[in-house]
């Protein structure tokens, strides 16, 4: 009866953590994802910049992450978001939206 009791016990502490696990991991991308996008809209770019994973296409795994410096990498970026601003005008939700749908403003 003890070891039921135990197995039983035991089940309810370590499976929650499997079952959760994947829930945690997705919130926290979410607010990563909702944080960088915030600053976009604000124009906080440097706290953008801070929230990205930047990593090279070719060849390398994502893991691996960027041969470039810091320094070149924020200058990519900022080339990037130069050309954002251009093409898209700004970065507030309902420039995005109503381009995206086709009517403009």
């Amino acid at each position: 009866m003890k070891k039921i009791i135990v197995v039983i016990s035991l089940f309810l502490l370590v499976f929650p953590r499997f079952l959760f696990a994947e829930y945690f991991a997705e919130r926290e991308m979410k607010m990563i994802t909702t944080n960088y996008y915030q600053a976009l809209i604000d124009e906080d770019y440097a706290t953008a910049f801070e929230m990205l994973f930047l990593y090279d296409a070719n060849g390398r795994h994502p893991v691996d992450g960027t041969t470039l410096s810091n320094q070149e990498a924020k200058e990519f970026y900022m080339k990037k978001v130069v050309y954002g601003k251009e093409r898209y005008g700004l970065w507030g939700r309902r420039k995005i939206r109503s381009q995206s749908i086709g009517m403009g403003e």
